[in-house]
């Protein structure tokens, strides 16, 4: 089993976050989140019954002005496994 359950936001709308706050938004929720789903998928294969769980906020579903960065990346792990279930 894999447990998503980890990020860090900047406040700011697009205009006010930096390079920096973008990419520190995305290395601590995206990417872990894609890369363990990445390494368990192919361990699944032979050991069933696996479970991926990514817990997101509802940061992901609605619009705020200030929280651009964390929206952003919540609604990416939010859209992860849908977006390997349409795939197949």
């Amino acid at each position: 089993m894999l447990v998503n359950n980890a990020g860090v936001g900047r406040a700011g709308d697009i205009e006010q976050l930096s390079f920096d706050d973008w990419q520190l938004v995305i290395a601590s929720t995206s990417i872990p989140c894609s890369l363990g789903a990445k390494r368990l998928l192919k361990y699944r294969r032979n050991n069933q019954p696996c479970s991926i769980i990514n817990i997101s906020s509802i940061a992901g579903l609605i619009v705020g002005a200030q929280l651009a960065g964390l929206q952003r990346l919540k609604a990416a792990v939010w859209l992860l496994p849908k977006r390997r279930l349409a795939l197949r």
